[in-house]
């Protein structure tokens, strides 16, 4: 019995332990470029249609207000900056 208790509070440790959705970290190029594509490659078929446009309508709204990549990180961030794949896909809609 005591050798089937450590497995079985392991388990029920992850069970609890629910995947958490991913989101986009702006806080530089880099990062905002990777934690995109880990997004879009998680989505699938409409879904990753969806993410895809959303993300490419922020993006072209950052470069109507700036040339300068830093600014345009920086107010992608505040825009998209640690929101989910849904909650950018609904932004997007609701313009």
């Amino acid at each position: 019995m005591k050798k089937l208790l450590l497995p079985i509070l392991f388990a029920a440790v992850l069970a609890g332990c629910g995947e958490k959705e991913l989101t986009i970290d702006g806080s530089n190029h880099e990062a905002l470029k990777a934690s995109t594509q880990a997004i879009y490659k998680s989505l699938k078929g409409d879904e990753a249609a969806k993410f895809k446009e959303a993300t490419v309508n922020v993006a072209m709204a950052a470069g109507i207000i700036t040339d300068k990549d830093d600014e345009k990180v920086r107010i992608i961030n505040e825009l998209i900056g640690g929101k989910t794949a849904k909650e950018i896909i609904a932004m997007d809609e609701k313009k």
